[in-house]
């Protein structure tokens, strides 16, 4: 269930929040999955992901039901 969706200020990623904790990075052209931020990653939300927001176009801030804002820098395949 996504709570939420985000373009990049250049239109080229898809953000979406989800219920099952995750946020995951799209090609906003192809919808190929690039990345998911979940359990795996130390400093991922413990909670379902509520919002997300492009501060620009590799960094992405995120809330939850954890009552805590993340901020994530992307490191993804070249552009």
């Amino acid at each position: 269930h996504i709570h939420h969706m985000e373009l990049s200020p250049d239109g080229k990623l898809l953000a979406t929040a989800s219920m099952d904790k995750t946020i995951r990075i799209w090609d906003s052209h192809s919808l190929q999955l690039l990345k998911v931020i979940g359990a795996a990653n130390a400093f991922a939300h413990r909670s379902s992901v509520n919002r997300v927001l492009w501060l620009d176009n590799r960094v992405l801030a995120s809330a939850g039901d954890d009552r805590i804002l993340r901020v994530f820098r992307l490191e993804l395949l070249s552009d």
